[in-house]
């Protein structure tokens, strides 16, 4: 069990939080580059980062605008992940940026040899691992958002599954609305 469920904190511990602060920067990085090389007239599918981090079906409404909101929202969800407060992902853009948050910070432990790690504090891959998975289960609800990786989208949005869902609105522009729910 981790330190946090033992004394009742809800906040993640430092490394958590250092984590997620690395996860964060290394988000906001690939949102620059990759705008920059958008505006420069690449397509979507040959960048680097946002592929993995927003849902390709809906590349055509990745404006820069979109693309500074994002980032923007990045920069709130990291400090909601950090927090010593149970996160309230509210918004389906949130929730991407938490799921991008945080594979970037595993991604950055999973890029370092040990003694890299262990000028950051971390003392083996394994607390890593369990100070994400800390900080996942107290962000996700559900995994809702991810529905939007799906290829298939497009069927589904037209079926009895979407309605059974409840998405609210898959509208680029509606990820950034907080929900009701």
């Amino acid at each position: 069990m981790s330190s946090a469920a033992t004394t009742g904190d809800l906040g993640p511990p430092s490394l958590g939080r250092a984590l997620v602060a690395c996860g964060t920067e290394r988000v906001l990085t690939g949102i620059t580059e990759d705008s920059q090389r958008l505006q420069a007239g690449a397509r979507f599918e040959e960048l680097s980062n946002l592929p993995g981090w927003l849902p390709p079906a809906y590349a055509r409404h990745y404006t820069p605008h979109v693309l500074a909101d994002f980032a923007d929202c990045v920069k709130r969800t990291g400090r909601m992940l950090a927090g010593r407060e149970q996160p309230k992902l509210s918004s389906t853009a949130e929730e991407l940026a938490a799921h991008a948050i945080l594979g970037e910070a595993l991604r950055s432990t999973s890029d370092r040899k040990p003694a890299e790690l262990a000028e950051r504090g971390i003392r083996d891959r394994g607390e890593a691992l369990e100070a994400l998975e800390l900080i996942a289960e107290r962000a996700f609800q559900d995994g809702e958002m991810l529905i939007l990786f799906d290829p298939e989208l497009r069927t589904i949005m037209t079926g009895p599954l979407f309605d059974e869902l409840q998405v609210a609105d898959l509208a680029v522009e509606a990820w950034f609305t907080p929900r009701t729910r």
